[in-house]
């Protein structure tokens, strides 16, 4: 099945192509194909067991943003296989944390700051992800799961592109696995602007693992992980806000991203690097010592549950929905442009 993905993956990327093998089609029933229709970018011929896939910038319908309300997309359709036993037979957002799973704790934040609708790009674990979306109810919390088919093949530049009719005029953007203090999405908000936003955090070390950006003062030059020593400012926290112009920028950029030939290894902030050098200003917001934290290991794991008063100030409180005081969105903070 992922061999057959990864065939299908390159004729999207490649141009018209034949197909008739069984095996291939068996890998577009049930879930899988209700997300190829919904792409809208494929056309099907299932007579004499041939699938004619074809995608082009010409087929595809110009961007027309969904919808002005503040969106949160989240990233979480990966394994997590460093995780692993943990995660053997449960999604990484989906391992508890203190009262809440992952993906509770992000939505419940999201929600306190004023994000309407959540967006979660989901592929392993696809069914237990729907069941906790759909049991999250959270105040004022509109919460929907969409399926990206490639997750065991691809990075989440894939998920962030299978998201791309979810994304509207100003949303948000962070990673499934991220557990973060209550104030660090605010950072995000502040007055209405046209553009891109990426929250960063200076330290006095960074891992090989590190999502490293290189800043010319708030402007972003350079993210990656390979970015050298003297080159490397601070690290990203894995969370953005697109917004008007921003916005239309990103959906043009990804689109053109994968296509390339690296684009089932790539992340999305490969995008965002593109934008920064297409001359797109990505202003970047220093979080300071407000904890965030990847769970990538069973050591971020552990480390999280032992020190979990940092990242839940109201630990031991009841953080059910009648609790969420959502934020005004032009309210400011200090340290905001």
């Amino acid at each position: 099945m992922l061999a057959a993905r990864r065939e299908l993956f390159s004729a999207c990327q490649n141009g018209p192509m034949s197909l008739t093998r069984r095996t291939f089609i068996s890998t577009l029933v049930g879930a899988d194909i209700s997300w190829f229709l919904a792409c809208n970018r494929f056309l099907y011929n299932l007579r004499n067991r041939q699938v004619i896939v074809i995608f082009s910038t010409e087929n595809t319908p110009p961007y027309r943003p969904r919808q002005n309300v503040l969106n949160a997309l989240i990233l979480a359709a990966g394994q997590g296989r460093r995780l692993w036993p943990y995660t053997s037979e449960c999604p990484k957002c989906l391992l508890v944390v203190g009262p809440h799973t992952i993906l509770k704790h992000q939505l419940l934040r999201l929600a306190a700051v004023g994000v309407t609708r959540v967006t979660i790009v989901a592929g392993y674990g696809l069914d237990a992800m729907r069941e906790e979306a759909s049991g999250a109810q959270i105040r004022g919390l509109s919460v929907q799961v969409i399926y990206n088919p490639f997750y065991a093949v691809a990075d989440n530049l894939i998920s962030l592109w299978a998201a791309r009719a979810e994304m509207g005029t100003d949303f948000l953007v962070l990673n499934g696995d991220n557990v973060f203090h209550p104030d660090i999405p605010r950072f995000l908000l502040g007055p209405p602007a046209s553009g891109c936003r990426l929250l960063i955090q200076r330290q006095s070390h960074y891992s090989d693992d590190d999502m490293k950006v290189c800043l010319d003062e708030d402007r972003l030059l350079q993210i990656g992980k390979d970015l050298p020593p003297r080159q490397t400012h601070a690290t990203s926290i894995g969370m953005m806000r697109f917004s008007g112009t921003g916005a239309a920028a990103l959906h043009q950029v990804l689109e053109e991203a994968v296509r390339g030939d690296e684009a089932l290894g790539s992340f999305y902030l490969d995008c965002v690097q593109r934008l920064a050098d297409a001359g797109t200003k990505v202003c970047c917001h220093d979080v300071g010592s407000l904890p965030c934290v990847d769970i990538d290991t069973p050591q971020d794991l552990q480390s999280v549950r032992s020190s979990l008063q940092i990242f839940e100030p109201d630990f031991g409180t009841d953080f059910g929905p009648d609790t969420i005081e959502p934020a005004t969105l032009g309210g400011t903070m200090q340290g905001l442009a």
